[in-house]
């Protein structure tokens, strides 16, 4: 009897403790999403929110889902790719994860959530930085797990370093892409100065559409958007644009078929494309003047 009445007050305090940190972050969520991003984000919300608008329109909006239709909202994620993420993020150090290892897993759910519930696929990998915050509780959680495994006296794992070394060294080299410096980054070296010419001819106020490997090089513009994979750009995204500037040829994450499409796409709107000469097929599209001088107007 003394036993069930201990239980029920851990359970009973345990889900007091959950109900108050959830009020906390719950309240620190709506604190971001209605107050500082707005003031800090001209008026506008989280700008990663159109993430989620598979699960519902704003922050309010999915968390209803959740608890009223949680049916509709589990059918709309993507359950291949998620069991894959975690897959690819347990496969390096879950052999050293143990019981004592779960606080600091537990601290990772936020941001697991954040990124498995997200539609943007550079979310669900291990190559960008949206999952590097990860990598210290993860890492800690494991060296957590080797510890207890000393203190307890289990020592077939810490004998075998060499699996250790090996396991490790085989996890980067499939899930770090190394050879991505190779093939993406190297076969671009002999077109560094032909893509200084071509960034030269931006000006530093224009509004500027282009490849991910071109924005770091195309910084203090007032706005830089990568072209969507599957989607052409909109008019509305256009009225937002000065320069559009893309290659065919070096398409990046896109197909080069998806390129054509969007120039195409972007000449039908009324802008001007030109091939820069002799600079491997990067194509700028700029608005004609005639139709800029017409809303001016």
């Amino acid at each position: 009897m003394s036993l069930a009445w201990l239980w029920s007050r851990h359970a009973v305090a345990a889900g007091a403790g959950l109900r108050k940190r959830c009020c906390w972050g719950g309240g620190w969520l709506l604190l971001l999403t209605k107050g500082l991003y707005p003031v800090l984000n001209n008026g506008i919300g989280p700008a990663a929110l159109g993430r989620y608008q598979h699960l519902g329109d704003g922050v309010g909006d999915i968390f209803r889902n959740a608890l009223f239709s949680p049916a509709e909202f589990l059918g709309a994620l993507d359950w291949v790719n998620i069991l894959f993420y975690l897959f690819l993020l347990s496969l390096p150090l879950a052999f050293y994860w143990r019981r004592c290892s779960l606080p600091l897993l537990m601290a990772t759910l936020p941001l697991l959530m954040a990124n498995g519930l997200s539609s943007w696929e550079s979310q669900q990998d291990v190559v960008h930085h949206y999952n590097l915050p990860l990598a210290v509780p993860l890492v800690v959680a494991s060296m957590d797990g080797l510890a207890d495994d000393l203190r307890h006296g289990r020592r077939w794992l810490t004998r075998q370093l060499w699996l250790c070394y090996f396991w490790a060294t085989l996890s980067w080299a499939l899930l770090a892409k190394p050879g991505y410096f190779f093939d993406r980054y190297l076969s671009r070296v002999d077109k560094m100065q032909t893509v200084q010419e071509v960034i030269a001819k931006v000006p530093d106020s224009s509004a500027v559409l282009t490849h991910d490997y071109l924005v770091p090089h195309l910084s203090h513009r007032p706005l830089i958007q990568n072209p969507s994979r599957k989607k052409l750009p909109t008019a509305e995204q256009l009225a937002r644009l000065d320069i559009v500037l893309l290659n065919p040829g070096s398409p990046g994450k896109l197909n080069r078929e998806h390129v054509r499409a969007i120039i195409n796409s972007i000449q039908d709107s009324g802008w001007s494309c030109q091939e820069q000469e002799k600079s491997g097929q990067f194509i700028l599209c700029q608005e004609l003047i005639e139709k800029t001088s017409e809303n001016g107007q």
